[in-house]
């Protein structure tokens, strides 16, 4: 529910804005997921997404889950409601897709 996205939104914020020190300490899957929740545009995300996916790390697979089910129309674009995610959805399904393969899934 919306409490999720509020927690996600926070804890990727204070992930994506951890001091440098702690930074080491935090997995880089877990840094890339906190700053493709914290970005809102759709090619920084893209790029972000791309280093998931070069990771290959399989722990990022229930966030990409998450960020896959946002709803195709959940971004206001003058007065039509448009998909924040147009411009990956693509690579997202791929990169699930992917690592769902890893994963053994």
């Amino acid at each position: 529910g919306s409490h999720n996205a509020e927690a996600r939104a926070l804890a990727g914020a204070t992930i994506a804005d951890a001091p440098e020190a702690e930074k080491k300490a935090i997995p880089e899957y877990l840094r890339n997921v906190a700053w493709l929740e914290k970005m809102s545009a759709c090619e920084t995300k893209r790029s972000i997404l791309a280093k998931i996916e070069a990771q290959g790390d399989v722990r990022a697979l229930p966030a990409l889950k998450i960020v896959a089910e946002a709803p195709t129309d959940g971004c206001r674009a003058w007065f039509s409601r448009v998909d924040c995610l147009q411009c990956m959805r693509e690579e997202l399904g791929r990169t699930i897709a992917r690592l769902e393969v890893a994963a053994g899934g």
